[in-house]
């Protein structure tokens, strides 16, 4: 909602980009520190220290949170109304974000981390891969929130969606050192211009609806539903795979969920790219 009323759709990318920037530089020092950490303290104990700290820092930001002023919300709801007769974009990008749901409840929860680690096998290197990452992420933000535009969204899209297939691909097919360096410079590059595409399409489809200052937080609400319901399928077809797939099920999980986005592009193109009109014939 914060996002929603702080900035419209010509500026969202940009801003969506320089956010992320903020959290990457926040990312940078917090998995070297907990891997450190987890690394030094024997058993469990690490574990529960850096859970705690973790805890604590997310307190503190809901009581800075609370400090934000956010615009006027009313108090009657049109949740039914947005379920049954939402935007024509809103329309196709509730089954975009089934889609997303259903990899980022698999593939960025766990997989990734389970990835790195049945190749490092060390929470420490684990850490400093994930900082590597964070520094990756932090550059590709830098850059985007220069360039980017609305207009440019579904290229960006496409390229992230790209990198993120073929480098979960081939990481998939070699489980080593080298592979997983290359894989999360291009998979953290890719995600990042996935992801922000993602959220500024999502946006502008809350604002195609005419009555978008009333309706704002019903779609805020609404976005969830499909959301859960993707996270719930991925974790399902996870373990569908694990009963029925023979051999490495992680190298298959992590092809099959990181090649989901490049399959998305097409129905993208339909909500967002408007047809060109054929031209009328000229008068005699």
């Amino acid at each position: 909602m914060q996002t929603l009323d702080s900035t419209r759709d010509a500026g969202r990318d940009r801003f969506l980009y320089l956010s992320n920037l903020l959290n990457s530089v926040a990312g940078i020092a917090a998995p070297l520190v907990s891997g450190f950490l987890i690394d030094r303290f024997n058993e469990m104990t690490g574990y529960y220290f850096v859970f705690s700290v973790s805890l604590v820092w997310y307190l503190l930001a809901v009581l800075v949170s609370m400090k934000i002023r956010g615009q006027f919300v009313a108090k009657e709801s049109h949740l039914l109304e947005v379920w049954k007769r939402p935007t024509r974009e809103w329309r196709g990008m509730y089954w975009i974000t089934i889609g997303s749901g259903f990899v980022e409840g698999v593939y960025g929860t766990f997989l990734i981390t389970m990835m790195g680690y049945a190749i490092l096998k060390n929470e420490l290197s684990l850490g400093g891969i994930t900082t590597f990452a964070a520094v990756i992420s932090m550059l590709t933000s830098f850059v985007l929130s220069k360039v980017s535009k609305p207009e440019y969204r579904l290229r960006i899209y496409f390229i992230g969606a790209l990198l993120m297939c073929v480098s979960s691909i081939w990481l998939s097919l070699q489980m080593v050192f080298v592979a997983l360096v290359i894989y999360t410079v291009l998979s953290n590059v890719g995600m990042n211009l996935i992801t922000q595409s993602f959220y500024a399409w999502t946006y502008a489809s809350f604002e195609k609806d005419p009555q978008y200052a009333a309706r704002r937080l019903d779609y805020v609400v609404i976005r969830e539903i499909p959301l859960g319901v993707g996270r719930t399928i991925g974790l399902v077809v996870f373990l569908i795979l694990q009963y029925y797939v023979q051999g490495n099920v992680l190298a298959v999980s992590f092809a099959v969920f990181g090649s989901v986005f490049i399959l998305m592009v097409p129905l993208l193109r339909s909500i967002w790219m408007e047809k060109k009109k054929a031209p009328r014939p000229a008068e005699v």
